[in-house]
């Protein structure tokens, strides 16, 4: 709908996106975010020209775009700007758009820095700017200091609850003092959003994410009236519109109840497949760990215990830490020299790994717990001077509390730790 235009500004050419609506239609400023004149601005500028509005999106990157891919050098390009620059370019494009537009004043919509632009350029322009709209508007320049006692503007701010740039406290305190000054300002936080919550318009990016994580049909609710689960596939799916290079997930599930765990363990890993984006997923809980991650590094107090594959980690455990992390139930640990172990400080076998029996030979001990599950039954059995061991039987295993038993670790599946809890013969 618009074209690419120069205009005279600040002594010189500047160039900008011009959306016409109706002729003598009311004008508005459209400021960029820190990637540049890109697509969702110009689509931003139409949508305004459809509305009978003439928008004019100033290019303040002179031609430079920068890919959503690319966030480190988006702000290389806006630390770049110098405020004394950027208030000329746009006080030039105000001019403009007053020419254009035929009205005296005009309006002005940012986001994220180009909110903080919006806010600064009715300071600057009292006499041209009736209305100041910030979507999430930060000022990152510390060379800006506006002067708000200046504005002669209506001022409408758009702010998100999870905002880590912005936030509500920072975003109050502004409203605070600027209506102080007996301005005319109100500013909203949205319940439930981080920072850019305006930015994806494209709908061909929000369904496709939409329907990768099965939330089409809730794509008109509000946050409160979302289950748990759907929350957090939401929250995932603001970060797959962003298009990164990598996502981090910190115990994106603990909050969670059993069932729903299982159910968005599975989501996360297929759309990690369906995305093939590299994902760094933290987690306590090893079962997720196991059955999600190509590779685990197993951390223990900031240091590095072990790092590979979820069965080299299993098979392989490099000391006693991971060795009890990892497989569930836990390994069992017992002292070398009462396991017939000697130079061995501990023994570790796991529980499916011991074959339990009511004649045979091994370990004696006691059934003190029996569990039967079904698919599997988990005896807890008293090995005297060996401790408290737990076996794991495939399927149904008819042994009860008290009955005496033996139990035989497999020879192969044995692990050795030395009195530093290393692995022996790594």
């Amino acid at each position: 709908m618009g074209e690419i235009i120069e205009y005279a500004s600040n002594g010189s050419t500047a160039q900008g996106y011009l959306a016409s609506g109706d002729a003598g239609g009311p004008g508005v400023i459209v400021i960029q975010e820190y990637w540049g004149l890109v697509d969702q601005i110009t689509r931003t500028c139409d949508r305004f020209a459809a509305e009978g509005f003439t928008a004019l999106a100033p290019d303040l990157y002179h031609g430079t775009t920068v890919p959503l891919t690319e966030p480190d050098e988006a702000a290389k390009e806006m630390m770049a700007l110098t405020m004394d620059v950027m208030a000329k370019d746009l006080s030039g494009t105000v001019d403009e758009l007053i020419t254009r537009s035929g009205r005296e004043r005009v309006g002005v919509i940012g986001f994220c820095m180009g909110g903080g632009l919006a806010l600064v350029l009715g300071t600057q322009r009292p006499d041209a700017v009736a209305a100041v709209v910030t979507a999430y508007g930060l000022i990152p320049w510390p060379d800006a200091t506006p002067d708000y006692s200046k504005l002669n503007a209506r001022v409408l701010g758009h702010f998100g609850e999870d905002d880590d740039f912005f936030g509500p406290a920072a975003a109050r305190e502004l409203e605070a003092h600027v209506k102080q000054l007996g301005k005319d300002v109100a500013f909203h936080i949205y319940e439930g959003v981080e920072h850019a919550f305006f930015n994806e318009d494209r709908s061909e990016v929000y369904d496709a994410a939409a329907a990768t994580l099965n939330l089409t049909p809730y794509l008109d609710r509000k946050p409160r009236d979302l289950s748990g689960g759907q929350r957090q596939r939401v929250a995932i799916g603001r970060a797959i519109v962003r298009e990164p290079k990598a996502f981090l997930f910190d115990e994106p599930l603990s909050n969670l109840d059993a069932a729903l765990r299982v159910q968005m363990r599975m989501e996360v890993t297929k759309l990690q497949k369906q995305l093939g984006t590299t994902a760094v997923y933290v987690t306590h809980d090893q079962v997720e760990a196991m059955t999600m991650a190509d590779k685990i590094v197993v951390l223990n107090a900031g240091r590095i215990e072990q790092y590979g594959s979820p069965l080299e980690l299993y098979e392989r455990p490099a000391n006693l830490f991971v060795a009890g992390f990892i497989g569930s139930p836990k390994m069992n640990f017992v002292p070398g020299d009462a396991a017939g172990e000697p130079g061995v400080a501990t023994l570790g076998v796991r529980p499916e790994h011991l074959r339990i029996g009511k004649d045979g030979e091994g370990w004696p001990g006691t059934v003190s717990v029996a569990e039967h599950l079904g698919s599997d039954t988990f005896l807890y059995v008293d090995a005297g001077k060996l401790g408290l061991l737990t076996a794991r039987c495939v399927g149904e295993f008819s042994l009860q509390a008290g009955d005496e038993v033996w139990l035989s670790p497999d020879p192969a599946r044995l692990h050795r730790f030395d009195k530093e809890g290393e692995v022996i013969g790594a």
